[in-house]
């Protein structure tokens, strides 16, 4: 293990040594990746980290919409682990509640936002939220984050 790091533009790197238990077909000079799970929740509430929003120091996230598209039910949520894409829920919502949120569509020609349009879904029934990404600065939540 070594205590200093090495960094590019998108993520600091720290250099370990892993054993692991020699299997049929290894041979020297291979390399492997592998991901180090800092933290896990079974059976977590997860939601998109694209539908948490935040104010004055609280979290929230629209469970409505009006006539209009315009997104409403503005509830109160706790945050957990996340994995940069989806954030755990600890507190707010159930399994089954529907969560609107707002999605910025790109055309893969361009890199300008040409649309947005209300998504909404269904908060799917306890699953396994492995930590291992990073929220970007300002982010929601706490998480695990990763080594490499």
């Amino acid at each position: 293990s070594s205590s200093s790091s090495s960094s590019n533009s998108s993520s600091v790197k720290y250099e370990v040594e892993i054993t692991v238990g020699r299997e049929s077909g290894m041979l020297e000079g291979m390399s492997a990746s592998c991901v180090i799970h800092v933290e896990e929740a079974d059976h977590a509430i997860l939601i998109p980290s694209a539908a948490i929003r935040e104010s004055k120091g609280s979290t929230y996230v629209y469970t409505s919409k009006d006539s209009k598209g315009n997104l409403t039910g503005k509830t109160k949520v706790s945050t957990g682990l996340s994995n940069g894409t989806q954030v755990q829920i600890t507190s707010g919502l159930s399994e089954g509640d529907t969560v609107y949120y707002t999605v910025t569509e790109t055309d893969s020609s361009s890199s300008k936002s040409d649309s947005s349009s209300a998504k909404n879904g269904s908060i799917p029934s306890g699953g396994s939220m492995p930590s291992g990404g990073s929220m970007p600065s300002g982010g929601p939540g706490r998480n695990g984050g990763s080594k490499s």
